[in-house]
């Protein structure tokens, strides 16, 4: 329990493994099968005896324990077929053909004469099966109706496969059987030596199938004329595996073997302490496994025949089966895992039920069990879900901050619903900084249930509104101490062994007293400044709520002139602070007459996540503010803010109006002014106006942003000199400028300063 989070934390990472083909079963797959048999190896479930026509006994995708019971059903006498699942039916080969939906409800069934010994084989609509007395039927699944039946000498062997052009059966008395599976034709008929209890296998080279006397024999599969025949074991055949170029198989002779596909060979053979019947199953190339008398499970290298460990097990009549490094076995009463390296991982207990068969469609595993001596038969469906439940599924609440410690409740049982009494160890874990475990790990007996506190930090930074969330809810289930083989050390270990149930919360976060931040203004003007100067206004800023208003304050603009006294404060509820929002004239490059306007923003973040922004503005003139000019008539020196300036020609008087250099407008207003040639007039451009004069004409048409209108002016611009003048009143009056007179010097005084 101490180390349960860490290896938790493990586990939320760790995804489900594909399963791992040897290469050259791969290339018999890729490159016979697909024309062969294109529809025997489906995804959605098994279509014959051990899922393909190599028998592989291999379940994709992995289904990893510990797994539960989904539903049960009774299905008349006990049977040893493997269940086929197909487009959401089951299909239960016993006393007759049962047909179940997927979620165990009963759909129909096909009565047959005598009890049903074939796996059922599904192809193109068609379900085929084998009987006891040697009928085989051709049943549509659509009608449910019978569409062919041929009869044969003998009981049916277990394996029937093919394709939608043919399919291979064998019987009791020897024949190997060639129909047509939408009409029962029989294309070829081989008889052998001695009876077949299990069907043929596929290779390149051709059909192998193994007789029980314990010869094994190549056939052309579409021929059928006889490849070869080697007499291998001394007793009966039992099932054959073929991965790549080689065959695999045990014997009642109590030997295991390996053959060569190619010729029949012997390559090795392993003499083992009981007879065997089962068919082999094969993981990653290099780990075979046999299952001898029923009783004790033998794992081999699969290229000399070593023994690598063996294990007791309890009597079962079902066949092996692997998912990815995961073998299921029956176990008397229990269905167990066990990883290919020898780590136990769990039993799944009967009560009063032996399992028979095991096979797999999709992400479920269908076993088949007999009750006790009553030869009673049922199905069982089972899913990896875990013992673990977790009421609710998904928690949806809403709390305040004035609740006193507000949190929710979970309830989580151990549902282990088999004979086999186990604990759990279940964790529970959150990376969310804001939710808090009461009692993350603890341990449920069969049966129990806890519930479990998870608290809520109301008062977490940004959490008022709605906010998602995940609590994982990790199973870990106690595995049985066994003894390696090799070294007979003691092991436990439970990392590998784990189910994650994902618990999603949706918490709303309600505050009553919240802090809320209440402006007078939506815009700051902050007003006009020169490039060589800086100027602040303040901002109110008052917290309208219950609580305490803590605000970040950030300046944005580009380039960077904007600026905020203070960038963090807090304000208590009903209380008034004021910052100072600044521009700095140094940080700004203005265009005369074009880009005076600069805008930013200033964005104020609360601790009610909310986020404001307020538009900031100011004008940038590259001239002191007020700017203060002195013009003498007749003396071309103009006193500019102080300094001496000289403008030839000098201003002149015309109708008692001063009439100025147009020079003199550009620098000492910082406008943008412009001659057109064509029509002889003038445009001067401030910041906020456009004023356009035409030489001779006392007309002037001003614009800015509201509107355009046209003003008569005493004087109008002349030329003098080959030099462009303008009247200084009309220009400095449009321009917000304000203008004196001094007779007795005759000079002209104005100050400027835009609003």
């Amino acid at each position: 329990m101490k180390k349960l989070l860490e290896i938790t934390k493990q586990l939320r990472s760790k995804q489900t493994k594909f399963f791992k083909y040897s290469i050259a079963t791969l290339l018999i797959c890729l490159l016979v099968l697909p024309f062969l048999f294109a529809t025997a190896d489906s995804d959605s479930g098994w279509t014959s005896f051990r899922r393909d026509c190599m028998h592989s006994g291999i379940g994709k995708p992995a289904v990893t324990p510990p797994v539960r019971l989904y539903w049960k059903q009774n299905v008349g006498s006990s049977y040893t077929n493997e269940v086929i699942e197909h487009n959401g039916l089951v299909f239960v080969c016993a006393d007759s053909l049962e047909v179940f939906e997927s979620d165990g409800d009963f759909f129909w069934e096909f009565r047959t004469e005598t009890p049903i010994t074939s796996t059922a084989y599904l192809v193109d609509g068609t379900v085929i099966i084998g009987c006891n007395d040697g009928t085989v039927h051709g049943i549509d699944i659509e009608s449910h109706k019978e569409s062919w039946q041929v009869k044969t000498r003998g009981e049916i062997a277990q394996g029937i496969y093919g394709n939608s052009e043919y399919c291979f059966i064998a019987n009791a008395y020897g024949d190997l059987y060639k129909l047509n599976p939408a009409t029962g034709e029989e294309l070829f008929k081989l008889t052998l030596d001695a009876p077949l209890s299990y069907g043929p296998t596929l290779s390149e080279n051709g059909l192998i199938i193994g007789d029980d006397n314990g010869s094994l024999y190549g056939i052309n599969h579409t021929t059928g004329a006889l490849l070869w025949k080697e007499k291998i074991a001394k007793s009966r055949i039992g099932g054959i595996l073929l991965s790549g170029d080689n065959v695999y198989f045990g014997s009642y002779d109590n030997n295991v073997y390996c053959v060569s596909s190619n010729d029949g060979k012997k390559i090795w053979g392993t003499r083992v302490n009981g007879w065997i019947d089962k068919t082999p199953v094969m993981v990653d190339d290099d780990k075979l496994f046999v299952k001898v008398r029923e009783t004790l499970l033998i794992s081999f290298d699969p290229e000399i025949g070593k023994e690598l460990w063996s294990k007791e097990i309890q009597p079962s009549s079902s066949e092996l089966l692997v998912c990815d490094d995961i073998l299921y076995f029956g176990n008397n009463r229990r269905l167990s895992t066990i990883t290919t390296g020898y780590i136990m991982l769990q039993h799944f207990e009967f009560k009063d039920e032996q399992i028979s068969s095991i096979s797999l469609a999709g992400n479920k595993l269908y076993l088949g069990l007999k009750v006790g001596i009553d030869n009673i038969g049922r199905v069982a469906c089972m899913k990896p879900s875990g013992w673990v439940n977790v009421n609710p599924k998904a928690v949806i609440e809403t709390v305040s901050t004035t609740d006193d410690s507000p949190y929710v409740e979970v309830a989580i049982s151990n549902i282990k619903n088999d004979n086999w009494d186990r604990t759990i160890d279940v964790g529970l874990l959150t990376d969310t900084e804001w939710l808090s475990i009461e009692n993350p790990t603890f341990t449920l007996k069969g049966g129990e249930k806890v519930t479990v506190k998870i608290k809520v930090n109301p008062f977490y930074p940004g959490l008022i509104g709605t906010n998602n969330a995940v609590i994982s809810v990790i199973q870990v289930t106690k595995r049985p101490r066994h003894i390696r083989p090799d070294d007979k050390s003691s092991t436990n270990d439970n990392i590998e062994n784990q189910h994650i149930v994902e618990l999603p919360l949706i918490i709303t976060v309600d505050d009553p007293i919240a802090p809320k931040l209440c402006l007078d203004t939506s815009e700051i003007d902050i007003g006009n400044v020169s490039v060589n100067s800086y100027k602040r206004v303040p901002l109110k800023l008052t917290n309208c709520g219950g609580r305490n208003l803590d605000l970040i304050l950030t300046a944005i603009a580009y380039p960077e002139w904007l600026s905020v006294s203070q960038s963090r404060l807090t304000i208590e509820p009903g209380q008034t602070t004021s910052v100072d929002i600044g521009a700095t004239g140094s940080k700004i490059t203005p265009e005369a007459g074009y880009n005076c306007d600069f805008q930013g923003a200033l964005k104020i973040e609360t601790n009610t996540d909310e986020v404001i922004t307020i538009l900031c503005r100011t004008r940038c003139y590259d001239i002191p503010l007020p700017t203060t000019l002195l013009i003498r008539i007749g003396d071309p020196k103009v006193t500019v803010n102080g300094d001496l300036k000289e403008f030839n020609p000098p201003a002149y008087i015309d109708n008692d109006r001063t009439m100025v250099p147009l020079r003199l407008i550009a620098e000492a207003f910082f406008t943008r002014v412009d001659w057109d040639g064509t029509d002889k007039s003038i445009t001067v451009r401030d910041c906020d106006k456009v004023a356009q004069f035409w030489i001779g004409k006392n007309t002037v048409r001003i614009s800015d942003s509201d509107d355009e209108r046209f003003e008569t002016i005493d004087t109008p611009p002349q030329i003098a000199d080959d030099r462009t003048f303008i009247p200084i009143r009309a220009v400095s009056e449009i321009l917000g400028g304000i203008v004196s007179w001094d007779a007795p010097t005759k000079t002209v005084g104005i100050i400027y300063n835009p609003k």
